[in-house]
C-alpha cells in the first residue's frame, strides 16, 4: 500500500508523494518550540536536517519497493519461478498503475514545510 494514513499532502490526495523541506525546521526561538513545534514557523537550518523528514513514509516506501522488486526478480532469474516475476509485477501494479494505490509522480512536487509561515 502506497497511501500515507497519517499526513496528507497539500493537494489533498494522499497517493501524493509527500517530503519535507529538509533544512526547515520550526523556529527554535519560538515560544511553543518544545511543546507544540508545529504552531512555530519555520526557518532554515542549513546543515541541520529536521526531524520531522523521517516520520512521512514516501522516500522509506519508495525504498521497500525497489527493493522487494529487485529482490523478486532475482528470485526469478536464479529459480526460474513465475511465482516471483508474478508478485514483481503485481507490486509495480499496486505501485504504478492501479488507480487506488499509485504514487502520484514525485517529480511534479516539491518539499513543503509542515506550516505555511516561512521566515
Amino acid at each position: 500500500m502506497t497511501l500515507n494514513p497519517h499526513f496528507q499532502p497539500p493537494s489533498g490526495d494522499k497517493r501524493d508523494w509527500l517530503s519535507y523541506a529538509p533544512y526547515w525546521s520550526p523556529d527554535p526561538n519560538c515560544p511553543t518550540a518544545k511543546t507544540e513545534p508545529e504552531k512555530c514557523p519555520y526557518v532554515k537550518t542549513d546543515g541541520v536536517t529536521n526531524p520531522d523528514i523521517y516520520n512521512l513514509t514516501s522516500e522509506s516506501d519508495t525504498e521497500a519497493m525497489a527493493s522487494a522488486v529487485k529482490v523478486l526478480s532475482m528470485a526469478f532469474y536464479l529459480f526460474d519461478e513465475e511465482k516471483y516475476a508474478a508478485r514483481a509485477a503485481e507490486v509495480l501494479r499496486m505501485w504504478f498503475l492501479n488507480n487506488q494505490t499509485r504514487f502520484v509522480d514525485f517529480n511534479t512536487t516539491d518539499p513543503v514545510c509542515r506550516v505555511s509561515a516561512l521566515v
